[in-house]
């Protein structure tokens, strides 16, 4: 499927109006997400990652440069912010580890350094307990990045893939991930964000940024050049912002293929929309919808290296 196909806003109407005949869009746009919501999203999202994303445990998007879709860019973030941490002794922290994927190879790739992962989803820190529990170097538990259970100054690199997307209050958020940096420390990030024209886009490329956002279990998504202000704010320097959206787009189409394949179904997808996980079927949306998010330039997935001063 060309990329090209996802510019076209009536085929995004025609979408949109096959979702409204499966799913109660009014009430899917108007649901507050919290913390508590979110922990319930990956839970009950968990079968569909490991079906259809990625049975090692990343719960994060491949990039692939080449533009042809391989699972191993799931491992593309993890192995460029491998290359970042230079020092050979570092303290180093994930925000919203999931399953471990990330830390999990950083720490048996650097021995020397201490790497700690924090989420909020039970399952997902027993998975990683689990499958890293002969790894020494890697501690993972309970937390909210919210409110950082460490001192001041603690590590030297902090990096999330896709977690701080959640975030209610993303200036509290990146003040705590300033505190417990050292002067110099990094904050790495590989993330989603509204496009800083989002406050253009036409009702229908709205609905859709918001329908990919509520069904992603996220509340209210950030413009990019909003949340870097806020950044630069608390004290951090932008080093790096690079937007590599098209990188991701081998992935998306993939889930659009997928998707096609229940949108074809209106019958029975209605039937497994009422006695199946809401949260789990709900996905089918986002993978419905993402290609043509990125290509209309309605959202942007980024690499960002945040400095603190």
């Amino acid at each position: 499927m060309k990329n090209d196909y996802f510019l076209s806003e009536a085929t995004l109407e025609e979408y949109l109006a096959l979702i409204e005949k499966i799913f109660e869009t009014e009430k899917i746009l108007n649901e507050d997400i919290n913390r508590t919501k979110i922990q319930k999203y990956y839970r009950d999202s968990n079968f569909g990652y490991n079906l259809v994303h990625s049975k090692e445990g990343s719960v994060h998007m491949a990039i692939n440069y080449d533009g042809a879709f391989h699972e191993d860019g799931y491992y593309q973030q993890v192995k460029e912010i491998d290359e970042m941490i230079i020092k050979k002794k570092a303290s180093v922290l994930e925000l919203g580890c999931g399953k471990g994927f990330n830390s999990k190879y950083l720490a048996e790739r650097n021995p020397n350094i201490g790497f700690q992962g924090i989420d909020i989803t039970e399952q997902h820190l027993n998975y990683t307990a689990t499958k890293s529990k002969e790894i020494e170097n890697l501690i993972v538990a309970f937390g909210d990045f919210h409110d950082l259970q460490f001192n001041n100054r603690r590590f030297d690199y902090v990096f999330e893939l896709e977690s701080v997307c959640h975030s209610d209050n993303p200036e509290k958020a990146l003040s705590e991930v300033h505190r417990v940096l050292q002067r110099g420390g990094k904050f790495i990030l590989f993330e989603g964000f509204r496009s800083k024209n989002f406050d253009q886009l036409s009702p229908t490329q709205e609905k859709a940024s918001y329908l990919i956002e509520k069904t992603m279990g996220v509340n209210n998504g950030h413009k990019i050049d909003e949340w870097l202000k806020i950044a630069e704010k608390i004290g951090f320097e932008v080093e790096m912002n690079d937007d590599i959206s098209e990188d991701i787009m081998p992935n998306l189409v993939r889930f659009h293929r997928i998707a096609v394949k229940y949108f074809k179904r209106i019958g029975l997808a209605k039937v497994e929309y009422k006695i199946m996980s809401k949260n789990l079927i709900k996905n089918t949306i986002a993978g419905w919808l993402m290609p043509f998010s990125i290509m209309q330039g309605m959202q942007s997935y980024n690499r960002i290296i945040l400095t603190k001063q």
